[in-house]
């Protein structure tokens, strides 16, 4: 906490410290953050986008008017030039974004399929960044994101449980059986 300065002592946390009584009194200036935001204060003004005849003032880039039609081509273009321009920095996402494809639902809803909620969270991360980049690209400012959980069906169900664990694990080893009878185990 500062006090109030007098000549030849200051009032810093309470405690009276001597000063040189030769210097002048120090004044603190107060800032306040809406200073900075003003313009014509020496605060960095938003820079004024054109775009056509429209201004994209702190719209990315992004034309709140376009809505120009593109194809599911066009759209895997684009999706896959993103996820180039990602790889080094999030391989993660690069290879979701690469592992599936986006289909175009009517004419500007973007849907993509997710295998599970971790993807979801990862790609939920990154939306901004991408559908701006999209909107850009695509020259369409009102795309939206549906997302789509599919299922591998590719392999053999998962087994959640203790009981659906024991039944694969019986299943491969019949012995495994004979062993729970024989101690007269049971399965929780």
């Amino acid at each position: 906490m500062v006090g109030s300065a007098s000549r030849g002592s200051v009032n810093v946390g309470g405690k009276k410290a001597q000063s040189d009584k030769h210097e002048a009194p120090r004044t603190l200036k107060s800032v306040s953050i809406k200073s900075f935001t003003k313009t014509g204060s020496g605060a960095v003004k938003p820079q004024t986008e054109k775009s056509g005849n429209k201004a994209t003032d702190g719209n990315n880039g992004i034309d709140p008017n376009w809505e120009e039609a593109f194809s599911p081509e066009q759209l895997q273009k684009v999706w896959n030039a993103y996820a180039r321009s990602v790889e080094k920095a999030n391989p993660r996402l690069f290879s979701m974004l690469i592992a599936h494809s986006p289909r175009l639902k009517g004419s500007n809803v973007v849907v993509f399929p997710l295998k599970n909620e971790t993807q979801e969270v990862e790609l939920l991360k990154e939306k901004t960044g991408l559908f701006n980049f999209l909107k850009r690209e695509l020259r369409n400012a009102k795309l939206l994101l549906e997302i789509e959980y599919v299922r591998d069906e590719s392999g053999p169900p998962k087994a959640y449980t203790a009981a659906d664990k024991y039944k694969v694990l019986a299943e491969r080893n019949p012995t495994l059986e004979k062993l729970r009878n024989l101690l007269n185990l049971d399965i929780e």
